[in-house]
């Protein structure tokens, strides 16, 4: 394991259909963002918990009573040394909780994580590993640190997912496929393709494939519409859910207004609404690559077409969040939350940077994503749109 080698950029692959003139391989890679805020921490906390007094001063896991502290900014903190020679053996560590009143509004910090690759998709596995594909179409996994292994060759995949078996789900040229952990290939359904892809929490598999949202059945390769776009000159191109699992939002590739859409579901996941205009983040055209949710309801929506990175409320008001523009080999493509394992934070997104060489940018907005399992206070509504 060791830092990545240089390889030859892959050209970025999008269907003629999708593709207009100005197809993303056309900027190229013309070097490296170097960014680092540091010191930077989230707002979620652990609630102490009661433990006994004592002679030795010491803390217990999780945070003391009377004399010991648990850590204040770290899930499941271990309690600190006793104040003064009080609080003996602590009480273990509370659940989680995160107040939406005092999230964060701006980044805390952003870095380009080394030896870490990425096209248009990323994915974290449950022993801290991501998953990205480098510039020669390898498969590799990368630890936080940058120490990396490949995995599979000749890889040729937009969005990429775990679902629950381990196993790595891909939206690949050939059709949705997917890797077990010993690196076989198989296909699940060769007439399903699309770019954007999510593991739902029913653990079936859903497909942006440029005119609907798919559910894909990942042991039979079923596949059914969920949701559908009738309108030609826009793309479902991707997506994620609400907090609540009430909706579904999508980024469109197209032009004018509506560029983000919604759908409400019901609890078997269904739409029980049409495609609705929800926000816009560009005055003209829009190539939202990507969209990720957290626990408050913001959504994170990356637009190709401007080089920037646009936050959405719960309500459909966009904001500014980070702006490429000035260096557009800086754009992040398909974004996801880490899952706090391995050093990936929750709350923290990863861009996978096709134009600077494949390179991964983490970028900590100091809320944790919608899947968050501790105690939420100030948390998003469940309205229908």
């Amino acid at each position: 394991m060791g830092q990545m080698r240089s390889f030859g950029d892959l050209q970025a692959c999008v269907p003629p259909r999708l593709a207009p003139s100005w197809a993303h391989s056309s900027l190229g890679c013309r070097g490296l963002l170097w960014l680092l805020l540091s010191g930077c921490s989230s707002q979620i906390v652990t609630e102490p918990s009661t433990g006994g007094g004592g002679a030795d001063g010491g803390g217990g896991a999780g945070a003391g009573a009377a004399g010991g502290s648990g850590g204040t900014e770290v899930v499941g903190g271990a309690g600190g040394g006793g104040n003064g020679g009080g609080g003996g053996e602590g009480g273990n560590g509370g659940a989680p909780t995160f107040d939406c009143a005092v999230a964060p509004t701006a980044p805390l910090g952003m870095q380009v994580l080394p030896g870490l690759r990425g096209y248009h998709g990323l994915a974290i596995d449950q022993a801290g590993w991501m998953y990205g594909l480098d510039v020669a179409s390898n498969l590799i996994r990368s630890t936080h640190e940058g120490n990396w292994t490949p995995v599979l060759g000749n890889v040729f995949a937009e969005q990429i997912a775990f679902a629950a078996n381990g196993h790595l789900m891909m939206n690949t040229f050939e059709g949705l496929g997917g890797i077990t952990p010993e690196a076989q290939r198989y296909t699940i359904n060769a007439n399903v393709f699309g770019y954007g892809l999510r593991v739902g929490p029913n653990e079936q598999l859903y497909v942006a494939d440029g005119s609907s949202i798919q559910r894909v059945d990942p042991a039979t390769g079923v596949n059914q519409i969920v949701v559908s776009s009738d309108e030609v000159e826009w793309v479902t191109h991707a997506f994620d859910f609400s907090p609540a699992l009430d909706r579904l939002y999508v980024g469109m590739i197209g032009p004018g207004g509506g560029q983000v859409r919604v759908v409400t579901l019901d609890e078997n996941f269904n739409a029980t609404s049409p495609l609705k205009p929800f926000a816009d983040v560009a005055p003209d055209y829009a190539w939202l690559d990507g969209v990720a949710v957290d626990i408050c309801g913001n959504l994170y929506v990356p637009n190709f077409n401007t080089s920037q990175l646009f936050k959405i409320t719960q309500d459909g008001v966009p904001s500014l969040y980070v702006d490429w523009s000035s260096n557009s080999t800086q754009y992040g493509h398909g974004v996801i939350f880490g899952n706090g394992i391995g050093g990936f934070r929750e709350d923290a997104l990863y861009l996978p940077m096709p134009y600077n060489n494949h390179t991964v940018m983490e970028i900590i907005v100091g809320i944790p994503s919608r899947t968050f399992a501790g105690e939420v206070l100030n948390g998003p509504t469940s309205g229908r749109p």
